[in-house]
Protein backbone atom coordinates (compact mmCIF):
# COMPACT_ATOMS: atom_id res chain seq x y z
CA UNK A 1 0.00 0.00 0.00
CA UNK A 2 2.87 2.34 0.73
CA UNK A 3 4.00 2.09 -2.91
CA UNK A 4 0.52 3.15 -4.04
CA UNK A 5 0.61 6.13 -1.71
CA UNK A 6 4.05 7.09 -3.01
CA UNK A 7 2.86 6.76 -6.62
CA UNK A 8 -0.24 8.84 -5.86
CA UNK A 9 1.97 11.49 -4.24
CA UNK A 10 4.28 11.53 -7.29
CA UNK A 11 1.26 11.87 -9.56
CA UNK A 12 -0.08 14.72 -7.42
CA UNK A 13 3.31 16.45 -7.47
CA UNK A 14 3.55 16.07 -11.24
CA UNK A 15 0.03 17.48 -11.64
CA UNK A 16 0.91 20.32 -9.27
CA UNK A 17 3.98 21.21 -11.34
CA UNK A 18 1.89 21.28 -14.52
CA UNK A 19 -0.88 23.28 -12.81
CA UNK A 20 1.64 25.80 -11.47
CA UNK A 21 3.13 26.17 -14.95
CA UNK A 22 -0.29 26.69 -16.54
CA UNK A 23 -1.28 29.26 -13.93
CA UNK A 24 2.03 31.10 -14.30
CA UNK A 25 1.85 31.17 -18.11
CA UNK A 26 -1.79 32.33 -17.97
CA UNK A 27 -0.82 35.05 -15.44
CA UNK A 28 -3.11 33.62 -12.76
CA UNK A 29 -0.59 32.94 -9.99
CA UNK A 30 -1.76 35.94 -7.96
CA UNK A 31 -5.42 34.99 -7.70
CA UNK A 32 -7.08 35.16 -4.28
CA UNK A 33 -6.51 31.88 -2.42
CA UNK A 34 -10.11 30.62 -2.79
CA UNK A 35 -10.07 31.25 -6.53
CA UNK A 36 -6.60 29.75 -6.87
CA UNK A 37 -7.67 26.59 -5.01
CA UNK A 38 -10.77 26.25 -7.18
CA UNK A 39 -8.72 26.61 -10.37
CA UNK A 40 -6.08 24.16 -9.13
CA UNK A 41 -8.75 21.57 -8.30
CA UNK A 42 -10.43 22.08 -11.67
CA UNK A 43 -7.16 21.76 -13.56
CA UNK A 44 -6.20 18.65 -11.58
CA UNK A 45 -9.49 17.01 -12.51
CA UNK A 46 -9.02 17.98 -16.16
CA UNK A 47 -5.47 16.57 -16.18
CA UNK A 48 -6.73 13.26 -14.76
CA UNK A 49 -9.43 13.13 -17.42
CA UNK A 50 -6.94 13.94 -20.16
CA UNK A 51 -4.61 11.19 -18.92
CA UNK A 52 -7.46 8.70 -19.11
CA UNK A 53 -8.29 9.80 -22.65
CA UNK A 54 -4.66 9.58 -23.75
CA UNK A 55 -4.47 6.05 -22.41
CA UNK A 56 -7.77 4.94 -23.96
CA UNK A 57 -6.98 6.48 -27.35
CA UNK A 58 -3.65 4.67 -27.56
CA UNK A 59 -4.53 1.23 -26.23
CA UNK A 60 -5.42 -1.71 -28.42
CA UNK A 61 -8.87 -3.23 -28.04
CA UNK A 62 -7.44 -5.86 -25.70
CA UNK A 63 -5.67 -3.15 -23.70
CA UNK A 64 -8.89 -1.11 -23.43
CA UNK A 65 -10.72 -4.18 -22.14
CA UNK A 66 -8.08 -4.65 -19.44
CA UNK A 67 -8.16 -0.93 -18.61
CA UNK A 68 -11.96 -1.08 -18.23
CA UNK A 69 -11.51 -3.94 -15.74
CA UNK A 70 -9.15 -1.76 -13.70
CA UNK A 71 -11.72 1.02 -13.60
CA UNK A 72 -14.65 -1.26 -12.76
CA UNK A 73 -14.31 -0.92 -8.98
CA UNK A 74 -12.75 2.53 -8.79
CA UNK A 75 -12.57 5.52 -11.12
CA UNK A 76 -8.90 5.84 -10.18
CA UNK A 77 -6.98 2.65 -10.93
CA UNK A 78 -4.35 1.23 -8.62
CA UNK A 79 -1.08 2.82 -9.78
CA UNK A 80 0.85 -0.45 -9.71
CA UNK A 81 -1.77 -2.29 -11.75
CA UNK A 82 -2.00 0.61 -14.18
CA UNK A 83 1.77 0.61 -14.58
CA UNK A 84 1.73 -3.12 -15.43
CA UNK A 85 -1.07 -2.62 -17.94
CA UNK A 86 0.68 0.29 -19.64
CA UNK A 87 3.97 -1.56 -19.81
CA UNK A 88 2.24 -4.52 -21.45
CA UNK A 89 -0.14 -2.76 -23.86
CA UNK A 90 1.39 0.68 -24.38
CA UNK A 91 5.18 0.49 -23.99
CA UNK A 92 5.71 4.05 -25.26
CA UNK A 93 3.08 5.48 -22.90
CA UNK A 94 5.48 7.95 -21.26
CA UNK A 95 6.06 9.73 -24.57
CA UNK A 96 2.36 9.67 -25.48
CA UNK A 97 1.44 11.12 -22.08
CA UNK A 98 4.12 13.80 -22.35
CA UNK A 99 2.88 14.86 -25.79
CA UNK A 100 -0.77 14.76 -24.66
CA UNK A 101 -0.12 16.82 -21.53
CA UNK A 102 1.94 19.33 -23.50
CA UNK A 103 -1.05 19.80 -25.81
CA UNK A 104 -3.37 20.08 -22.79
CA UNK A 105 -1.14 22.72 -21.18
CA UNK A 106 -1.08 24.83 -24.36
CA UNK A 107 -4.86 24.58 -24.70
CA UNK A 108 -5.42 25.43 -21.02
CA UNK A 109 -3.07 28.43 -21.16
CA UNK A 110 -4.75 29.73 -24.31
CA UNK A 111 -8.20 29.29 -22.81
CA UNK A 112 -7.32 30.84 -19.45
CA UNK A 113 -5.47 33.76 -21.02
CA UNK A 114 -8.53 35.04 -22.88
Amino acid sequence: MLNSEINNQKSFEHNKELIDLIMKEAYLSNLPEDDKKYLQDTLSLQIDRRLGLIIIENLSEEGRTEYAKLLKNSPIPDPEELQLLLTKYLPDYAEKIKVGLDIFAKEAIASLSK
